[in-house]
């Protein structure tokens, strides 16, 4: 009973000196703590909206539903268990005025007293898009359980226009139980029989086809050699033996969001390619890259050889071919 009324707290401390912001609760009737008892106390003076919704709960419905409700043009899609702070606003604001859309990296604490947890990088719920982005993206799927509507919002705005994926520090995922029972509890039977069977079958096959991926790369490489693996960083625990993998774009051997433009691109791969990289990578999750920063793409094809083009990898040797540099 106490996720939603810290979450509110966060967003109120961390908007004070924000202008025209405003905060759009969708609610199922919930009865576990009724809103009317708290929530406009605790949200004070800022602007607040609360659409009530009838039937089994579906998260992609309640954040159409808010979108279509809020008045503003920068969209701050946030789950009612997380904690706001003042860096993520500032963060999202900026990439936002950069067409960029912003899909922050949550803290997530794993026991009740909130004192240890780990990056969820595979998370894409909590997210900073404009109303162009979102309306392009075709809004939230609509399922009636948990889960999978976010990763599909995520592929969605992702081939539109770029996104950056970043560690927030300040910004929390509090601890509640992880079960997918206890979070579909109030979906439909049907509709949480269904999520457990995809669920498992996605994860079998995602599993799958990332093990194809590094087995190919490892084929077309030699023990010792660099690579650079362009995939939004979904596989951070990716490796190869005897390879060594660079996330791009690398900062300090992290990965630091995706290039600014098509000029930055190059700058950073030639970067790498002279401190010793051999080979870039595209996998499927930035096959978007290819088309969005088609300068940088150009530059590939002009100045190296494509050794590998699947329905999984784009693989360039950054050996110069006749005439690169």
């Amino acid at each position: 009973m106490r996720l939603f009324p810290k979450c509110v707290h966060s967003i109120v401390e961390a908007t004070q000196h924000v202008k025209d912001v405003e905060l759009v609760v969708t609610d199922w009737e919930s009865t576990d703590w009724p809103l009317s008892e708290w929530l406009s106390a605790a949200a004070g003076d800022m602007p607040l909206r609360v659409i009530v919704l009838k039937g089994p709960f579906s998260r992609g419905r309640g954040r159409n539903a808010a979108a279509a409700a809020a008045r503003g043009n920068a969209l701050l899609f946030l789950d009612a268990d997380s904690v706001l702070c003042p860096l993520l606003l500032e963060s999202g604001r900026r990439y936002l005025l950069q067409d960029k859309a912003f899909f922050p990296i949550v803290y997530t604490f794993n026991e009740p007293e909130h004192r240890t947890g780990w990056w969820r990088d595979k998370g894409y719920g909590n997210c900073m898009v404009t109303r162009s982005m979102f309306d392009r993206a075709g809004g939230w799927p609509e399922y009636q359980m948990w889960g999978r509507e976010d990763e599909e919002f995520f592929h969605k705005i992702s081939a539109t226009v770029a996104v950056v994926r970043e560690e927030v520090p300040g910004f929390f995922h509090q601890w509640h139980p992880e079960e997918i029972v206890w979070k579909n509890r109030y979906g439909s039977t049907e509709g949480m029989e269904q999520h457990l069977r995809e669920h498992f079958r996605r994860e079998a096959e995602e599993q799958q086809r990332i093990g194809q991926a590094l087995d190919e790369i490892r084929a077309a490489t030699a023990p010792g050699q660099t690579v650079i693996l362009v995939n939004e960083n979904q596989w951070a625990e990716a490796a190869i033996a005897g390879r060594r993998l660079l996330p791009f774009l690398e900062c300090g051997g992290q990965y630091c969001g995706p290039p600014e433009d098509d000029a930055d691109g190059i700058r950073e791969l030639e970067r790498l390619r002279h401190t010793g990289a051999q080979f870039i990578a595209f996998a499927w999750p930035a096959f978007w890259w290819l088309e969005y920063y088609a300068g940088l793409h150009r530059h590939l094809r002009s100045n190296f050889k494509p050794i590998l083009e699947d329905e999984r990898l784009v693989i360039f040797d950054l050996q110069p071919t006749k005439g690169g540099s």
